[in-house]
């Protein structure tokens, strides 16, 4: 079996106040090379601006550290430490 969670990602805030969609494959991008996470663009599921993540087939072991790797990764994001 496998998990599948939709993540939505923060937006990008310009000085105007209007705020814009990431570019969500500059993520999946930034989360492979940066943390060692494979995700899927939001985009090639019709939700741009978010990602899906799956989780299948995992030992518990493995699983712990990718959601690990994953919460790093995400937290540095939101925290705007992300690709730019």
């Amino acid at each position: 079996g496998a998990l599948y969670l939709m993540v939505e990602l923060p937006s990008n805030h310009s000085g105007t106040g209007d705020t814009e969609a990431v570019d969500d494959m500059k993520v999946v991008e930034w989360l492979a090379r940066q943390h060692g996470v494979c995700v899927i663009p939001g985009t090639a599921c019709g939700l741009k601006g978010s990602i899906r993540v799956c989780f299948a087939n995992l030992q518990p072991e493995p699983m712990r550290q990718a959601a690990e790797r994953l919460e790093a990764g995400l937290t540095e994001l939101a925290a705007g430490r992300g690709p730019g």
